[in-house]
């Protein structure tokens, strides 16, 4: 079913070859340092408490977005390219059950299946979330206004082929699928925890307000002086790691 809805190309449902290899080299160059967004973060949260959930998605989003495209998503109401891409995770999270996944090529040789109907829309759904940001990049560049982003760095030589475009295109896309949601899985398990365990929070505050102050936010030079607060994040990525795709090998 991945493959009939478009989702081959992208690397959580790519086959084990040239393309995954490519993928995993170019994504590796990328370092997702965004304090911004961590900041702007805080600021919707207390601007509006109840809506963390929301808040957390628009950031996860946001730091993707930018890091793989330059692209600086709306603060105020909804953003175009976030909803698009949530759209298409949402289709793919309701193609990835075992019993859907054993959907293969051959489906399209059974009569009156209704999943090939949905597998079209599917696929138009992940081809333009691939494409739209790509063209915005590409029209960003001709203009010469292009902030540095993982695909303005491998467009910039201008001779690329259609071959090599096709690879960035689908790279690229691979970094919302990758990136977004499971950012939301892990700052979401963190609410829930600091819930259900406020003297674990209350001791993770403490040492913030001790190392940080209450003057500033803390940034990435921070992090060494953090062991409390470091072993917080490595316990909520232990505790809720993402479930991983079938591949292909």
């Amino acid at each position: 079913m991945a493959n009939l809805s478009g989702w081959e190309s992208v690397l959580s449902s790519a086959r084990y070859g040239s393309r995954s290899l490519v993928i995993g080299q170019k994504w590796r160059t990328s370092i997702l340092r965004l304090e911004y967004q961590a900041n702007m973060f805080l600021k919707r949260v207390l601007s509006n408490p109840e809506g963390f959930d929301m808040a957390t998605r628009k950031t996860a989003g946001a730091v993707v977005l930018k890091v793989t495209y330059g692209y600086v998503v709306k603060e105020d109401g909804n953003d175009s390219l976030v909803d698009l891409a949530d759209k298409a995770l949402l289709e793919f999270s309701e193609i990835t059950p075992a019993r859907r996944l054993s959907c293969g090529s051959h489906s399209s040789l059974f009569p009156g299946a209704g999943f090939k109907r949905r597998a079209e829309r599917y696929r138009k759904s992940i081809e333009e979330m691939a494409q739209i940001p790509l063209e915005y990049v590409q029209s960003q560049m001709s203009e010469q206004t292009a902030a540095q982003s993982f695909t303005s760095d491998l467009l910039k030589d201008g001779d690329v082929s259609p071959n090599t475009l096709e690879e960035i295109k689908w790279s690229a896309a691979s970094f919302y699928g990758a990136g977004a949601d499971t950012t939301v899985s892990v700052v979401m398990a963190y609410f829930l925890a600091a819930a259900k365990y406020p003297c674990i929070q209350r001791a993770a505050q403490a040492e913030m307000d001790t190392v940080v102050g209450t003057k500033r936010l803390p940034t990435f030079e921070d992090r060494a002086s953090l062991p409390y607060v470091e072993a917080v994040c490595k316990e909520l990525l232990r505790s809720t790691t993402p479930r991983n795709g079938r591949r292909y090998i």
